[in-house]
């Protein structure tokens, strides 16, 4: 049997929960041999049930504050019969977001911190908001278990949750994280650990 990382995964009891895509509103040069790579997926995996989901709803509706009707339904009655029903109201001002998420890049979009740039790989920091706003809540502990440029520990800080955050390469911590993260007084550095091995998830 051939042992990839979804096998391992599945071991440890993780299960895709979401599927979605961070799309670039800006790009590195791109090659002559590919067409603009402005996306990446994300992934959103779990140990059964999330315990917290906090979708965000910011997506304006078109038609808020109007009267709609979204169709009719049946439901199957004690007696065997269906009941013809439906469901109507006033168009909320705001729905869910969809699984597409749009974000600028660059310096001054994905990150103000000069250091955060020395890492080749950041990720927005609205982005990092965002996911963290949806899968967690204030004092919940926020694991990185590749903290690169710092930017998941500076969020999670911002917002009240606690976190640790690993990482195998130590001239990025060194260099990049722990000195972004004691510039902006995140708070505990000790949370930060180098490892030379990817931690291994329980």
């Amino acid at each position: 049997m051939l042992y990839t990382r979804d096998t391992a995964r599945r071991e440890r009891g993780f299960f895709l929960h979401d599927t979605m895509i961070y799309a670039k509103r800006g790009f590195a040069n791109p090659g002559r041999v590919r067409y603009h790579n402005v996306f990446e997926y994300m992934f959103v995996f779990s140990k059964g049930k999330p315990k917290t989901i906090n979708l965000l709803r910011d997506k304006p509706n078109k038609t808020a504050g109007q009267l709609e009707h979204w169709g009719d339904n049946t439901k199957r009655q004690k007696d065997g019969s269906l009941k013809v029903g439906g469901s109507s109201g006033r168009g909320a001002e705001y729905g869910y977001r969809y699984n597409i998420w749009y974000y600028n890049t660059g310096r001054q979009h994905s990150a103000v911190d000069d250091e955060a740039f020395l890492h080749p790989a950041i990720a927005p920091e609205h982005l990092v908001h965002d996911h963290i706003v949806s899968w967690s809540n204030e004092e919940d502990v926020i694991l990185d278990p590749m903290v690169g440029s710092g930017t998941v520990a500076k969020v999670s800080k911002a917002m009240n949750r606690e976190f640790i955050g690993v990482d195998k390469n130590k001239e990025y911590l060194e260099e990049c994280c722990i000195p972004r993260l004691q510039r902006t007084n995140v708070g505990d550095i000790n949370a930060i650990h180098f490892q030379k091995q990817s931690p291994a998830i329980p």
